[in-house]
């Protein structure tokens, strides 16, 4: 969890990792997905949860990393500061393992305009989260705006039936 003043300064964390009171507009991790939330969480002046999606995040030993955060604002809707959040990757893993009824091939995820895993494969041991290039007609059309589904090979080269739909994190 982190604490951030208007100006970008980095108040609180409670891992109190390398991010810890810097200034996350100037200082060494601008540019961040912190960055990113902590903008859109001044602009949306408390009225709706920002998300990041996942990248490599130095402070946390360059794993990849989300955030989600808002705006805290008084009564009179000055915004004080933004509370930001640091999203588990293991959360999103135990959501996206669920398989029942998917039988041997089935599998859920979620892929980047960069077409890379968001998540790790129920199929892979080694991580998967922002290495693992998923290629296909799904994805290809997700990042289109298509929703569908289709017989396609799937970034393992395995024949499914592929069901997808593009999801909008807003930025």
């Amino acid at each position: 969890m982190f604490i951030i003043d208007t100006d970008g300064n980095i108040l609180y964390t409670v891992a109190k990792e390398s991010d810890f009171a810097t200034n996350i507009r100037t200082g060494p991790y601008a540019g961040t997905p912190l960055q990113l939330v902590f903008n859109q969480a001044l602009k949306r002046k408390g009225k709706q949860i920002s998300i990041s999606g996942f990248r490599h995040y130095a402070p946390s030993n360059n794993d990849p990393a989300a955030f989600a955060g808002n705006a805290i604002t008084n009564e009179q809707g000055q915004i004080l500061e933004v509370l930001a959040v640091q999203l588990l990757k293991e959360s999103i893993y135990q959501l996206l393992q669920f398989s029942a009824g998917m039988g041997k091939t089935g599998e859920t995820y979620i892929a980047g305009a960069d077409r890379l895993m968001r998540n790790q494969s129920r199929f892979i041991e080694s991580s998967t989260l922002l290495e693992t290039k998923v290629d296909t007609k799904a994805v290809d059309d997700s990042i289109s705006g298509i929703t569908g589904s289709d017989t396609i090979l799937d970034y393992r080269g395995v024949r499914v039936l592929s069901v997808y739909s593009p999801i909008d994190f807003s930025d």
